[in-house]
């Protein structure tokens, strides 16, 4: 057993290993192990070395450990990081890691997931929003009680879908009627600087590309054009978009939940941070009705966004500027050349890497050319301005 191990069962008192870590595969930033010690099992995630440089990292992992506290007092299914000596995030030898609870559950894979799944996701992004919501005066909302035993029944069918664990719900008529509010205000709090959009130099990088990997450059030149044309549209969304801000998870893809029968828990919170709740409606509402598999299914999208509605969540007045406004894929796309480029990469690193890059360029490419479908698919939940419209 590598020493690092050892050492930190001996930080936490974990007590002797009974094993050797077991990789668990998954993660694309960092390295995750089964530990299995006298005291019990865990999970164990060593946090990549590149990204805890960076010089916003601790700032970052503070406020989504603030935040994971908060969901945590609101009984939303998660799989928090274990405090020790008040810390969740621990450091060992120069390496940062987090410990968890081993939980006996699995994450779907793409063309596992069905209606049911969207429906029980729909509801928990709404509640996991409804959390961190402010109501003007200063003080948080108390509207994650929306979220009850019955908020995924329809007028045709009530569902089996149930919200893991939910009791003590709120019983008042209002909070349950399952009319989602249209948000158009300025948030209060937090305040954050207007996005400012990005600026990825993509023929830098096609060039840097040539001297390296040509196949992989010669597939960027072909998509030169979108490549601009998407960072264009997105940069001028992002000048329309609401200030509204809630607590957003940030990759709540198929992949961050893990699923015990008919009970879940979400994991990676690291990504937890304050954001546009509408952005991560609409990126999960992909993920989960079959993006990953480059083919949108209308149905499970409907029912996501119908769990989300009748659960209470918000709901915006234009698709379209958050569809052009999803431009994370291009981001994601440049960090994995960078991990290329990078002559300090390591090879499992490089390997990530060079394996995201077509993949990603597919999935943008297939992103263009689905979008008369998913603005179709979204079109019923769009917000009507009316009553409860807040300007």
């Amino acid at each position: 057993m590598e020493p690092l191990f050892e050492k930190i069962c001996r930080q936490l008192e974990l007590g002797a290993p009974l094993s050797p870590p077991v990789p668990i595969t998954g993660g694309l930033l960092h390295r995750m192990f089964a530990l299995h010690t006298a005291k019990g099992r865990f999970a164990l995630k060593l946090l990549n070395p590149s990204i805890m440089a960076r010089e916003t990292a601790m700032e970052n992992y503070a406020v989504a450990e603030e935040l994971e506290r908060r969901l945590e007092e609101k009984s939303i299914p998660i799989l928090g990081a274990i405090t020790f000596g008040g810390q969740k995030m621990q450091k060992t030898d120069g390496q940062f890691f987090y410990l968890f609870p081993w939980y006996e559950g699995r994450a779907m894979q793409p063309d596992e997931i069905t209606e049911s799944h969207c429906q029980t996701v729909g509801a928990l992004l709404a509640a996991l929003h409804a959390a961190g919501y402010e109501d003007g005066t200063g003080r948080f909302d108390s509207c994650e009680n929306r979220f009850n035993d019955s908020v995924l029944r329809d007028d045709e069918q009530a569902s089996s879908a149930q919200y893991p664990d939910a009791e003590n719900r709120s019983n008042d008529p209002q909070e349950k009627s399952g009319n989602s509010f249209c948000y158009s205000l300025k948030a209060q709090k937090p305040e954050e600087p207007p996005a400012q959009g990005i600026s990825i130099p993509w023929d830098t990088y096609i060039e840097r590309m040539e001297a390296h990997h040509g196949e992989l450059s010669q597939l960027l030149t072909r998509n030169r054009a979108l490549l601009y044309e998407s960072q264009a549209k997105g940069n001028q969304a992002m000048g329309k978009i609401s200030s509204l801000r809630t607590i957003c998870h940030n990759d709540l893809d198929y992949k961050n939940i893990l699923w015990n029968n008919d009970s879940c828990r979400i994991i990676d919170l690291e990504c937890l941070s304050w954001g546009n709740p509408f952005f991560e409606l609409y990126e999960t509402a992909l993920y989960w009705s079959g993006y990953e598999r480059d083919c949108i299914d209308p149905h499970l999208m409907e029912r996501f966004l119908h769990a989300y509605r009748q659960a209470g969540g918000l709901l915006p007045d234009d698709w379209a500027v958050y569809y052009d406004g999803c431009y994370g894929r291009l981001e994601w796309l440049a960090y994995n050349m960078d991990r290329v480029l990078d002559e300090n990469t390591d090879s499992a690193e490089r390997s990530i890497g060079l394996q995201e890059i077509p993949k990603t360029i597919a999935h943008i490419v297939c992103y263009q050319q689905s979008r008369d479908t998913i603005l179709r698919c979204l079109e019923p939940f769009t917000c009507r301005p009316g009553p409860t419209q807040y300007r």
